[in-house]
């Protein structure tokens, strides 16, 4: 059928929105090689742990597309949101990195929420072009940033990254010249023979019930699951709050538990500091 525009025209009602984004592209390697079974047992575990990484992550705030290969997940909030689930992707798959490698592209900018065919939510816009390609710069077993990514992120967390490693410009095949930035997590977090590093310091008793009764004011009884769900993950006490934090909405209230749950692991902090943290 033709409702009388140009062949092609996208239907103006199919066009949702125009927003800034985060975007996070997974891509399986080798997958296209592997006989049906495999593929299905690879994108059923790939589905797993991207579902658990997104855990806490308000649904409304984020949009997985399924990309054949691999997925496509898209951040409405900030880049901080986009940078905790990526790194916990990255630990739920470091156990399976021999039956699925991964390859894994952050990038940042303008997208374009439609319709597709089927009427469900789809992103589209240069965003997503460039992400892919972040993506398939990164070998397997990588994740890869865009300057701009981690730009954005700088601006809204108030210092730069230190995760990551700077490896200069690259260009793509279509010629377009991208800063990229590999993540690098403590040795102790990759496999491998690495140089000895300490692991984070766990938190005391008393620190994680502290959070967990910050977080239960506002979610609930579901503060324990969520607070054990990040645990697990071994993260640090500050991405550890800040992974909690996306389990509420964003402004006051999140900057408020923010700001609590850090005191409560970093008595000694002014402040000053603790709202630059929040932030």
């Amino acid at each position: 059928m033709n409702s009388g525009g140009r062949p092609g025209a996208v239907p103006a009602a199919s066009i949702v929105e125009v927003r800034s984004c985060s975007v996070l592209f997974v891509d399986l390697v080798g997958y296209s090689r592997q006989p049906d079974d495999e593929q299905a047992l690879m994108k059923g575990l790939l589905n797993d742990r991207v579902n658990r990484a997104l855990e806490g992550i308000l649904p409304d705030r984020r949009l997985a597309l399924d990309t054949g290969d691999g997925v496509a997940l898209g951040f409405s909030e900030g880049p901080a949101a986009a940078l905790a689930a990526a790194i916990r992707l990255v630990r739920l798959l470091q156990p399976h990195a021999a039956e699925l490698p991964v390859r894994m592209g952050l990038h940042a900018g303008p997208v374009r929420q439609v319709l597709d065919i089927n009427q469900r939510p789809n992103l589209i816009g240069d965003a997503m072009n460039v992400g892919h390609r972040i993506m398939d710069f990164a070998p397997p077993g990588q994740l890869l940033a865009s300057e701009d990514f981690l730009v954005l992120h700088a601006r809204m967390a108030g210092a730069r990254s230190t995760l990551f490693h700077s490896l200069g410009p690259s260009a793509d095949k279509h010629g377009r010249v991208h800063e990229l930035h590999r993540l690098e997590l403590a040795a102790s977090d990759r496999p491998g023979p690495r140089a000895a590093v300490s692991r984070p310091r766990p938190l005391t008793h008393a620190q994680v019930m502290a959070i967990e009764a910050l977080l239960e004011r506002h979610v609930g009884p579901a503060a324990r699951s969520h607070l054990r769900r990040q645990i697990e993950l071994g993260l640090d006490s500050a991405a550890l709050v800040e992974a909690l934090s996306h389990a509420l909405p964003a402004g006051r209230i999140r900057q408020r538990f923010l700001a609590e749950a850090l005191r409560s692991v970093h008595p000694a902090l002014p402040n000053q500091a603790l709202v630059a943290s929040a932030h």
